[in-house]
Formats: C-alpha cells, structure tokens, sequence
C-alpha cells in the first residue's frame, strides 16, 4: 500500500511538471504571436513575466515600416524611387553650377587682381618716363627705355608727346589772345566752346586771371555759367 502511494505521488509530479511544460510552451507561443494584442494589454503588467516580452522599440520599427511601406504598390514604389532620382539629378546639377559659378568669380577676382597689378606698374612707369622727359635726360631715357618693354615705353611716350603738343598749342592761342581785345578774345571763346570745351577751359586757366574774368564778363552768358563751374577753383 506504501509502494502504490508512492508511485501516486511520483504520476502527480509528473503531471504537474508536464502541465507546466505545455503551459510554458503555450506562453512562450502566445508572447511570440501576441494574439489580440495580449502582451501590451495582459503580460504587460504582471511582474517577471513582462521581463519575458520582446522589446518595444524593436516592435515600434516594425509597426513604423509597416505603416510607411504597407500602402505602397509596386509601381507606386517605382514611381517613388523615379521622383528621388529625378530631385538627386537636379540637385546634382544645382551644386555643378554653384560650383562653376564659384569658379569664375574667383576667375574674375583674379583677372581684376592682375589688372590692378598692371595698372599700378603702369602708373609708376609713366611717373618715371615724365620726370625723365621732363629733364631731358637722354642717357636716363636710353636705360630706362632698355629697361621696360618696347610696347609700355612706347605707349607711355605717346601719351606724354600728346600732352606736350597739347600743352604747346595752348601757349600759341594765349600768345595770339593776349595781343587781341577782351570783347573778340569772347567772341571766338563762344565759337570755340561749340568744339572744343577742354582746350576753352585749359586757355582761360592758363590766362591771368583778371583778364580772364573780364573775357567772361564778355562771353554768352550760358557759357559762361558752364566755364566758371568747371574752374571754380582753378582759375590762376
């Protein structure tokens, strides 16, 4: 009788264990599956169970895929990735141009830079070719024209030449005026202006000044309007 109780107690462990393997299987089956939304509505909230449910954020992708991804057909897809490719191209070639553009400006910069270089050598081989015309000094001309480019001497020379013969002429008619009555001296100064404003400017400065003034006082008087604002301050 000891040996069959015995063996009573041994069938209902068994069953036991047994009853706990399906019941773990069957748990671990409907966590995997999650039925009816069971882990978040049920297991969620009993202890050390809800040690055993997947994690959420892994879950949240999921749902997050599916939900961006569930309504697309194929060529809903297609079209998707040919609207990305069509905006990469253009954005592509938005960057191509700025970069081109960026390319020349620098370009510019840099031709403009050379050109300032340029201009300001000029300036300071002009000064020196005047003060060695202005002297006179052939041996300083000679090492100086040997010195600079044929072609900037050149051009150099003949611009200084053009303001000498300028120059020149304009010391003839203040010779020939200074001889003539103030009323005729007028009288070809408004004749004058009609072609050639800047050598009327350049005679009546070089003139002296009273009776440079006397022949405004004789001139047309919209010409003479015209003549005193340019030499406003620059009458000798």
């Amino acid at each position: 009788m000891a040996a069959n109780k015995k063996k009573g107690g041994v069938n209902i462990i068994m069953i036991i264990v047994g009853l706990l393997i399906f019941g773990g299987g069957g748990l671990a089956l409907t966590i995997a599956y999650n039925p009816g939304n069971i882990n978040e509505n049920v297991f969620k909230n009993i202890p050390v169970l809800n040690s055993f449910l997947p994690p959420e954020k892994a879950k949240e992708e999921e749902q997050t895929l599916e939900e961006k991804y569930y309504d697309y057909s194929k060529p809903r897809l297609k079209e998707a990735v040919f609207t990305l490719e069509k905006e990469k191209t253009l954005l592509n070639e938005q960057i191509k141009k700025l970069t081109e553009q960026n390319a020349e400006k620098n370009k510019e910069i840099t031709r403009l830079k050379e050109y300032e270089n340029t201009y300001t050598s000029l300036k300071k081989e002009k000064e020196t070719f005047s003060n060695i015309v202005a002297n006179q000094d052939k041996k300083a001309f000679s090492a100086y024209y040997e010195k600079v480019s044929p072609e900037v001497a050149k051009q150099i020379y003949t611009e200084i030449t053009k303001a000498q013969v300028v120059d020149e002429q304009t010391k003839k008619y203040i010779s020939t005026l200074d001889t003539m009555k103030v009323p005729l001296v007028a009288s070809m100064m408004d004749d004058m202006i009609k072609t050639d404003f800047d050598q009327v400017l350049k005679i009546l400065q070089s003139m002296d000044q009273e009776r440079t003034v006397k022949i405004l006082e004789s001139m047309d008087p919209k010409n003479t309007t015209k003549i005193t604002k340019k030499l406003t301050g620059g009458i000798k």
